[in-house]
């Protein structure tokens, strides 16, 4: 497990992680619903611009998809995306510079400063991680080592 390492930022909560795979591979985790459903969540349909599918969270207690609205699929560079109700959506972005056999991740949470809720942080984190381990093959981190862990830090923010 990484220390916390996300900030606040312009109505954001931000993170940045490198990851030691060339930036073709990182997109597919993001953009492909099966990879992504190794790390975060799944789709069924085209996730295109302007297009809306049923996303259901891969490590989230079940429940019924949620809506996801993708603005921006610009690969490999750019995914922005809205997620959950209409009212109250998660907007979400990610933003991918490589280099050879590296990638950083740029990871946005944009939200009104009155819904910040701090477990945001420790959920973000938790889940780059998957990603991390799903790129490398490896066991997924287990959840109850980030939220006890970390939620002092993002209480802090």
């Amino acid at each position: 497990m990484t220390p916390p390492t996300g900030i606040r930022s312009d109505g954001a909560l931000i993170f940045a992680r490198e990851y030691a795979h060339p930036i073709d591979r990182v997109w597919q985790f993001l953009s492909e619903p099966d990879l992504c459903g190794l790390w975060f969540g799944s789709w069924e349909g085209k996730a295109l611009p302007g297009v809306t599918v049923p996303f259901t969270m891969t490590a989230e207690e079940e429940g019924p998809p949620v809506d996801l609205r993708v603005h921006i699929c610009d690969g490999p560079h750019l995914l922005a995306v809205e997620m959950g109700e209409a009212d109250k959506p998660w907007r979400l972005s990610a933003e991918l510079e490589g280099a050879g056999h590296a990638t950083t991740i740029t990871m946005r949470h944009q939200m009104d400063p009155e819904s910040y809720n701090s477990a945001y942080g420790p959920g973000w984190e938790y889940y780059l991680d998957r990603l991390g381990a799903a790129l490398d093959d490896a066991p997924m981190p287990a959840w109850d080592r980030y939220e006890p862990e970390m939620l002092a830090y993002y209480e802090a923010l």
